[in-house]
């Protein structure tokens, strides 16, 4: 097959096969990019239900559009044989990584991360990858994780194609309901990187034997030696989240790979308690400071100009921004009234990384305004796909995709940064706090540090001159929540409907200057100036969180209210020079 031309793809060589597929490297000659295709091997042409199974794995994967799982292209068919076109991953397999011995514990929770995050977009789209073990998942050059071959994907939607009696996938990967037979749901992905995290962690599997059989024996009745006896210097949290993923009752195992991401980054904060201390901790701060190819390109850029600007004995006068794309934040708590948040966490990380003297952050109103600009109306969530339609438009070349999870009281924020060109991604961080408070007392600003850090800004910005968001916000999550129904209602000029909203949002905090702010203009719109400049007064006495930016946006408030037009000008100039990057001033 080596040199012929298969519909419009030209095969390059064999990559490898197994047992549902060849797969070779050939190149695509009407869109000129390398890519893998895999072939339905010729002596299962006949079979209809393993060519069913095969076309199941392309329509399962390629509704899959996420960092962490390869991309399909299309499946085709041409000259009597069945194939799918997917991304070609240079790299190498974690299985072959595995081979020359356990995996540093930052590597191995790093690249646990990054699986997790793909099964997670998968178990949201109803599909389980079903066959998930360490030959089924791809190392880039760059440390990125890729889940390959989908081919036991089963969609919740769809019916199962094994026959009855049967057993899928890999034996020492599979879960005990898998290994007897039974249904299975996204549980049996979660006990299957659960098995390759332990094979990361210590070179070997959890279950062994010298047969299939005994495999599944093993799996069925045996618990595993535990990872602390074969790996001392592994924490307790590691080891429990472990034991926890591999329960061979589903009901006692993660139900959700959201609430294991969240053990995993436990177990990766025990792991940097004493940050930087150990070689293995420096890998990992080195790897996190991964940057998107066009923001190194500032990055040089702005040394050249520094070096240059030195041999001339001067300050450089302007310093290129590194531009970036904040999302709407998905809720992936499971519960509904927390869907607010998905706007009003994206609007406060802008705000957050807008600080920052080196990041030229895109805001809202340019968002909305490229859609109009592109015909698009009533957008209530701008999503991945719209997003990278967004940057590309603003000439953006990072976009931060962010999350908001929970389990039990803990709550977790995760922001990827992907690089809009490629769509992959460079970065992954993710952030924790207990209670609903730490959403916006804290979490924000971590999830801040972490992306600014991770793109070598911190380390050259002034940090007095860092705002912390809690000075511009509030810590209650349900003074937020009505502050944003009350912003929304006043943006559709509901304005009864703002006012309400706005005075539970302070009677939640009282100390809410925005909240305050917002609720005199409404007063004021409704033509009653008295009420709108109490409220004004009222708020000028709140001590808490008045920093210099707080108390001249009130005082340029007020001036406006009283048309006071000379004090509003030195005001509003004021807050210009505090923050240069405040358009509404």
């Amino acid at each position: 097959m080596i040199g012929q031309t298969i519909s419009h793809y030209r095969v390059l060589e064999k990559l490898g096969e197994g047992g549902m597929g060849v797969v070779y490297k050939a190149e695509d000659t009407k869109l000129k990019r390398t890519v893998a295709l895999k072939f339905l091997p010729p002596e299962l042409t006949r079979d209809a239900e393993a060519k069913e199974r095969f076309v199941r794995e392309a329509r399962a994967a390629s509704a899959l559009d996420h960092p962490n799982v390869c991309t399909v292209y299309e499946i085709d068919e041409a000259g009597g044989h069945t194939f799918i076109s997917m991304a070609c991953i240079e790299g190498q397999d974690l299985r072959d990584k595995i081979q020359s011995g356990p995996l540093e514990l930052a590597d191995a929770l790093d690249i646990a991360f990054q699986v997790a995050l793909g099964l997670q977009a998968a178990h949201e789209k109803g599909v389980f990858h079903r066959d998930l073990k360490s030959g089924n998942v791809r190392i880039t050059p760059k440390g990125q994780a890729k889940i390959m071959d989908f081919g036991l994907a089963k969609s919740q939607s769809g019916t199962t194609i094994t026959k009855s009696g049967t057993t899928m996938g890999t034996p020492a990967y599979m879960s005990p309901e898998q290994a007897r037979g039974e249904p299975v749901d996204h549980r049996a992905d979660i006990w299957s990187l659960g098995v390759v995290l332990y094979e990361m962690i210590t070179g070997e599997l959890p279950f062994k034997g010298e047969h299939e059989q005994a495999v599944i024996y093993s799996i069925l009745n045996r618990e595993p030696t535990p990872v602390t006896s074969l790996r001392k210097e592994i924490p307790g949290s590691l080891n429990k989240t472990i034991t926890k993923s591999l329960s061979k009752d589903p009901a006692q195992r993660y139900q959700s790979m959201d609430e294991m991401l969240i053990d995993l980054l436990e177990a990766k904060k025990d792991l940097t308690v004493d940050r930087g201390s150990t070689p293995e901790m420096k890998r990992t701060r080195r790897k996190r400071r991964t940057v998107v190819a066009s923001a190194l390109v500032v990055v040089a850029l702005m040394v050249v100009a520094l070096l240059l600007d030195q041999n001339k004995s001067r300050v450089p006068t302007a310093i290129p921004k590194v531009p970036i794309g904040v999302m709407f934040f998905s809720n992936q708590t499971g519960d509904d009234k927390y869907d607010y948040l998905r706007k009003v966490l994206a609007e406060l990380l802008i705000t957050d990384l807008g600080q920052s003297k080196f990041l030229q952050v895109m805001t809202f109103p340019r968002m909305y305004e490229l859609l109009r600009s592109q015909a698009y109306e009533d957008v209530e969530v701008i999503d991945a796909a719209l997003g990278f339609e967004l940057c590309k438009s603003a000439g953006v070349r990072v976009m931060v995709l962010g999350s908001l999870l929970k389990s039990g009281g803990t709550f977790a924020m995760n922001a990827q940064l992907l690089d809009v060109d490629t769509k992959e991604q460079v970065a992954a961080y993710r952030v924790t706090g207990k209670g609903e408070d730490s959403i916006l007392g804290h979490l924000v600003d971590d999830l801040t540090d972490e992306i600014k850090e991770g793109l070598e800004v911190s380390a050259i910005e002034n940090q007095q001159e860092q705002k912390n968001i809690t000075e511009l916000a509030t810590t209650s999550l349900e003074a937020y929540r009505h502050y944003s129904a009350g912003r929304e209602a006043a943006f559709r000029m509901y304005t009864k409907e703002a006012i309400e909203n706005l005075e539970k949002a302070i009677a939640f905090d009282s100390s809410f200057i925005e909240a305050y702010r917002a609720l005199a203009r409404e007063y004021y719109t409704l033509g009653d100036k008295v009420r709108a400049l109490e409220i004004i007064e009222k708020a000028k006495s709140v001590p808490a969180r008045m920093g210099e930016e707080k108390l001249t946006r009130l005082l340029a408030s007020e001036a406006l209210l009283t048309e006071d037009w000379d004090a509003a000008i030195e005001h509003l100039d004021r807050l210009i020079n505090i923050n240069p990057e405040n358009i509404g001033a």
